[in-house]
């Protein structure tokens, strides 16, 4: 007869010293102590048994550790070598940044500086006794396994729908078309008048961090430029340089924290020297894109000799466009491969 294991309950982790064993656990990495009771080795000696559980995860629901106080040399000599300098726990946490940021302030050795892998955030930290670990983020593979897509859509007034009679947009317009390809998401629409990539820079940390929460399927389009290459006071409102800047730290912080992040590119309007400004950072912000890994979707070129779409903005305020042109600016994306919801995606 096969007798079904449900789960594996405990690891034991051979430690110099009871208690300060448990004060690394619980004070720094924020364990629950589970178990602290006298108990007796095989021989007969009085032993301690000392059970710490990551915090919140229940008993029965998580493997524990024990805490085990070497006894006698043999066990004494694999103190911290118990997985041979190799990483040998892995635990994976609901908010890595503030793990990482939290044990760094406690004083945590840390061998390794984070990074992004397929499987999540990780870092690796050395415990009291060296042995080593890896914290990981929420695993994105999961979250896209889950179905729940929210995405946000951060940028400027385009990516607000100024000018849409219809206050669609193409935001509007390219979540209604995935919602009617059986692709059900939840967007948010941050696009503020005037912001700039700076602004932008500035607020999506904030802005993603309500409305993004851990274990969905989360993601960011990004959308700026024209703004930027506006001329105020004798100048550009923001140097190319420090548009791609600002754009590369957005897109590096973003993957850290297991966002899938697209980039889309400004539209043209009817000024033909702003144009030109425009297209000068599209096709800057293109090789960026490439750079960092973010798919890139262009509306400049497809747009600035269509001539529908001119004359819908010469019937407005020369940038912005009706529910005409943003339609166009629409298809131009949900036909683009780079559309996680294209027909082509």
């Amino acid at each position: 007869m096969i007798t079904e294991m449900s789960q594996l309950e405990l690891v034991a982790l051979v430690v110099r010293d009871y208690d300060a064993a448990i004060r690394f656990f619980v004070d720094v990495l924020q364990f629950d102590l589970v178990e602290d009771t006298p108990s007796l080795t095989n021989d007969g000696r009085p032993k301690r048994w000392v059970v710490v559980r990551p915090a919140q995860a229940g008993t029965g629901t998580r493997t524990g550790i024990l805490l085990a106080q070497a006894d006698g040399e043999a066990q004494a000599r694999v103190i911290g070598q118990q997985f041979a300098g190799r990483v040998g726990l892995f635990l994976r946490v609901d908010d890595f940044d503030a793990t990482y940021q939290r044990m760094q302030a406690a004083g945590v050795t840390f061998v390794s500086a984070p990074r992004q892998e397929p499987y999540g955030s990780v870092v690796v930290f050395q415990d009291l006794e060296g042995n080593r670990w890896d914290p990981l983020g929420p695993d994105p593979r999961r979250a896209r396994a889950s179905g729940d897509v929210r995405i946000c859509f951060i940028g400027d007034s385009f990516v607000n729908g100024t000018g849409d009679e219809t206050a669609l947009g193409w935001v509007g317009r390219v979540c209604a078309a995935a919602h009617a390809r059986g692709r059900h998401v939840t967007s948010y629409q941050l696009g503020i008048r005037r912001n700039t990539s700076l602004d932008v820079l500035a607020r999506w940390q904030q802005e993603c961090e309500c409305r993004l929460p851990a274990g969905v399927d989360a993601r960011l389009v990004l959308s700026f430029g024209a703004n930027d290459t506006m001329m105020e006071s004798g100048g550009q409102r923001v140097s190319t340089s420090d548009t791609c800047d600002a754009f590369r730290r957005i897109a590096a912080d973003a993957k850290s924290r297991s966002l899938l992040v697209l980039f889309v590119g400004s539209p043209p309007v009817v000024d033909d020297d702003h144009n030109e400004r425009i297209a000068r950072l599209d096709a800057a912000l293109s090789l960026e894109a490439h750079a960092a890994g973010v798919p890139n979707i262009e509306l400049y070129a497809p747009l600035v000799s269509d001539a529908r779409y001119r004359r819908d903005l010469l019937r407005g305020d020369g940038a912005h466009p009706s529910s005409i042109g943003y339609a166009r600016i629409a298809q131009q994306i949900i036909a683009h491969p780079a559309w996680w919801f294209s027909p082509q995606g």
